[in-house]
């Protein structure tokens, strides 16, 4: 009986692993796209049109609102989503002329559009507006939200539905994109050493007889700044060298949770 149901249970995953490939094949053939062949959506940042005073660009804004989407996808923002989009919105803010206000700005942008009625088929395709001809910032925007959507080590059915619609619009081709969510779902799949303190310890490069609220918050901070992945493809980083910093990051998430909820908060 269990091998007839571990044979079911493998069927299904297949299925809906094919069902993912064939998306980008025929997108709208596959659900909220199905509705209508060519979407009509009213402007969702019409109100930066004719303002000269934001201290972000219209381009920023709608990748903000992108990230916003996803991060609320799955019913709640994990304190290490929080995290990796605070240092997004660090380096967005640093490269304008007035970085604490720009800061600022963004995640007032951000909350806001968490709770908005303006949906992330609408912002992708404002995007591609924005982008054109830049395919590849596009295929990078894909794989900044499969880092934050795998950021608490799974990828939830919603946030994987947000992912899809986004490749889609952003009409990406089937082998890029499979090859970048395959790369992803192979190390979320990959088996993790069990957790314990002395583990937690080594990755958060921490003492036990250092260990506070104070440095271990201080270390999580750190350590995901350093590997979040703005930096990491500003290095001008290989695939590769991309998925490894998310699995750092993923173990950096489980090492702090660990240490928390030992008392270390």
């Amino acid at each position: 009986m269990e091998i007839i149901l571990a044979v079911i249970a493998m069927a299904a995953l297949f299925l809906m692993y094919r069902t993912m490939k064939d998306y980008l094949a025929n997108p709208k053939s596959y659900g909220s796209l199905k509705k209508q062949e060519t979407p009509e959506f009213d402007d969702p940042y019409s109100d930066f049109r004719n303002q000269n005073d934001q201290p972000f660009s219209r381009e920023h804004a709608v990748l903000v609102g992108l990230l916003a989407k996803l991060a609320r996808s799955d019913g709640h923002v994990c304190e290490f989503e929080e995290r990796l989009v605070d240092e997004i919105l660090d380096d967005i803010a640093q490269a304008s002329e007035t970085p604490t206000q720009t800061k600022e700005a963004l995640l007032q942008h951000f909350r806001y559009e968490q709770t908005n009625a303006t949906n992330a088929d609408e912002l992708a395709i404002e995007y591609v507006r924005l982008t054109k001809g830049e395919y590849k910032k596009r295929l990078k925007v894909v794989e900044v939200l499969l880092m934050l959507a795998y950021a608490d080590g799974t990828l939830d059915e919603n946030e994987r539905e947000v992912i899809l619609d986004v490749a889609a619009y952003f009409e990406l081709s089937n082998d890029d994109f499979n090859r970048v969510y395959d790369q992803f779902a192979a190390e979320s799949s990959a088996p993790h050493a069990i957790m314990d303190e002395e583990k937690a310890l080594q990755i958060l490069e921490l003492d036990k007889e250092n260990l506070n609220e104070t440095s271990l918050k201080e270390a999580y901070r750190r350590l995901v700044k350093m590997y979040h992945p703005d930096i990491i493809q500003g290095r001008g980083a290989d695939q590769q060298t991309i998925l490894k910093a998310n699995e750092k990051l993923v173990q950096i998430n489980e090492a702090y949770n660990f240490l928390k909820a030992k008392g270390n908060r």
